[in-house]
Order: structure tokens, then sequence, then C-alpha cells
């Protein structure tokens, strides 16, 4: 009788820990939408570039398996390819480690839903603007993108038209047509062409963009730009309609937030040649301060490198990606770096074109800059404001 009431007992307790274990497995309402609504929404949301919509527990439960493969197999997504020994930025979108303990011991346990009444309000975006309604809103003309063949680079004319001249503290790019855009610039113009740096751009995963606080672009009153749009068939016949929309700024803005290009467009890239280096530099001649770093090339490309060489012959490399030509993203400093007038600027690309590289359309041609390929390091930076 007592080898059978201690076998009782270590059985309850048994049960008792199995019990106290199960209710401390993440669930998804209490642990994983959180996450999902933190690093994931943005994207996968109808109408967005995702392909399919991860707003509610009914949308997430079937793709666990894939969201299981994707995010901590492969890590693959969130996207993200800056090399981890450079640099350290505000928007990594990957999962901390605690997230990513969170995500496999919820998958493990089943996937549960958890109460129902546990579940953070869905996401909202407003218009489907992130960052809500904007002051003001440009609307493109629309454009018909035919279902195949090979990627086309479209101009858009158009005109900023407010009553007075202002500061803008963040500018939102919307295609309509997601899954059809690749990038989108839009430039200061003169007569329908691009005479003066970017205003903003909107790429495959990015969010808008936002200046530091205190900082901001000047945009006149009747400012013209021209709109640069990359678009690449995916076997659909759609139609696109970008808007523009500007958050306009409240406080005094203290520095102007320049966007400058890096580039080389004299290279010339061998049919074949599969580890092709393109480099070009910039050297500041003011005092500046480093905010956004935007490696940008075309199918080709393998990785890019800037770097900054200080006066005082300090080299640091302040970020190194290994490309992905099917996403274009932005590295935001965590700290935004000071570099005094003198500084150089060094941008070192690979290129693939040999019939090794899957994303490689043709092998067998030359490439130059242009649609077939680019060498651009955009540098967003920071200058104390002209009056």
């Amino acid at each position: 009788m007592k080898i059978l009431s201690h076998g009782l007992r270590m059985l309850g307790l048994a049960v008792a820990c199995a019990g106290s274990h199960a209710a401390e497995s993440p669930t998804y309402a209490k642990d994983i939408a959180p996450i999902l609504n933190a690093r994931c929404v943005q994207c996968h949301r109808p109408g967005e570039v995702a392909p399919m919509s991860l707003l509610t527990y009914n949308e997430v439960r079937p793709w666990v398996k894939s969201i299981e493969k994707r995010v901590l197999v492969e890590k693959s997504m969130p996207p993200w390819h800056a090399d981890p020994a450079h640099g350290t930025f505000k928007n990594d979108p990957r999962l901390t480690q605690a997230e990513s303990d969170a995500l496999a011991a919820w998958v493990k346990a089943g996937a549960p839903m958890g109460d129902e009444a546990d579940i953070p309000p869905v996401r909202e975006f407003p218009g489907g603007w992130v960052l809500g309604e904007p002051d003001y809103v440009l609307d493109l003309n629309p454009y018909e993108i035919v279902a195949d063949g090979p990627d086309r680079f479209e101009n858009q004319a158009a005109a900023i038209n407010l009553p007075e001249d202002r500061w803008i503290r963040a500018i939102e790019i919307q295609p309509s047509a997601k899954r059809a855009v690749h990038h989108i610039f839009a430039y200061v113009s003169e007569d329908g062409k691009k005479v003066g740096g970017k205003i903003g751009e909107y790429s495959a995963g990015e969010g808008p963009v936002v200046f530091q606080p205190g900082s901001g672009r000047f945009v006149k009153k009747d400012q013209p730009v021209v709109v640069s749009i990359h678009y690449h068939p995916h076997g659909e016949a759609v139609v696109d309609k970008t808007r523009i929309g500007l958050y306009f700024a409240d406080g005094k803005i203290e520095r102007e937030s320049v966007a400058l290009a890096v580039s080389n467009a004299k290279f010339k890239i061998p049919a074949g040649a599969k580890d092709y280096e393109v480099t070009a530099s910039h050297t500041f001649d003011q005092d500046a301060t480093i905010t956004t770093l935007g490696p940008h090339m075309h199918r080709r490309g393998t990785d890019m490198t800037i770097s900054a060489v200080f006066p005082d012959g300090r080299t640091e490399t302040l970020v190194k990606s290994n490309w992905d030509p099917a996403w274009n993203i932005k590295y935001e400093l965590a700290q935004p770096l000071a570099a005094p007038k003198g500084t150089r600027l060094e941008v070192v690309a690979h290129y693939d074109n040999s019939a090794d590289n899957p994303n490689n359309p043709d092998p067998t041609k030359d490439l130059t800059f242009g649609v077939d390929e680019m060498m651009i390091g955009f540098v967003d930076y920071l200058v104390d404001r002209k009056e």
C-alpha cells in the first residue's frame, strides 16, 4: 500500500507539473500576436507585397509551418541582409532571441490561440498609410503593367502644389500594384528632369521615410518632382496608381536631411564575369552627420560595402550588405555618425554576371549602368539648416 500511495503521489506531481508547463506555453493571444504586429503585418496585410495576411489568428494558423521554416530555420524573414559584424541599425526587423524562443515554443505546443480576450487589437493602417493620413497627397497618373516581359523604368513628372513652402518630417510613397514594383524614387526636378536629390523613396519591405527629430526636407510650394518607378512584370497584368503622402513638420527644423547618391555610372561588367568589382567615392565638403545607408544594385549584384575614411586616417565599415534583388533595404544607424569635413565615403560593390548566378537572365551580355544594372550607395546625412 505504501508503494502504491507513493506511486500515486508521484503521478499526481507529474500531472501537476505537466499542467503547469502547459499553462506556461506561449499563446497567439498573449505572446505571438504582439510579435507579428511589430515585425510582420506592415507587409503581411491585404494589398501589400506579401503573399498572405497575418493580421488575425485564423489567417496565421494555416501558415505556422511556413513561418517556422522562414523565420526560425532559414532566417530569411523578416528580410535583412546586413552583415552583423558591421553596424547597429534601429530599423533591424529581426526577432530578438526572446521572440524567437517564444515563437519556437508556440509552434512546438501546436500553435494554441489562447484566450480570445487577450488578443490585442488588429493593427490599423488608416487609408492604407503606415503613418496615418498624410497632410498632403500627390496622386500620380495610372500606369499599365503587362503580365510578362522585361522590367520597365517609368519616369513621371508631377508637381507638389502647396499654399506655401514647407518642411516635411516624413514622406510615405504607396504604389497600388506593390507586387509589380521594385522601387520608387521621388526627386526634385526641373522641366521633367532630375536636378536635385531624393525627396523620398519606396521599396518592397521598407517603411516610410521618417527624418530624425528636429530635421526634415524642404519643399517649395510649387515644387516640380520627377518620380522614377522600377516595374517588374510578375505574370499578371495590373494597373499601378502611386500616391505620395507628405507629413509636415510642426516644430523648429534645425538640420536639413540631404540625400546623397555615391555612384559609378561608367562601369562595364563583362559577360560571364563572376566576381566583378565596381567602386565609387564621395568626400564631404562640410561637417555632416550620417543617418541612413542604402545599397542599390540590380539582378547581378551580390554585395555592397559602404565605409567612411575620416580625416585622421581612421576607417570604419558602416554597412556590408549581401544583396538580394527582391529587396531594396535601407539601414538606419542606431546612432547617427559624425562625419567631419574631409571625411571620404567609399563604396565597393561586387557583381556575378556568370551563368552560376540564378538571378542572371543573360550571362552572355556585357552590362553597363542603366536598366540592366546599377551601382549606387545612397547615404542620407544631416547638415545645419541654412536660414
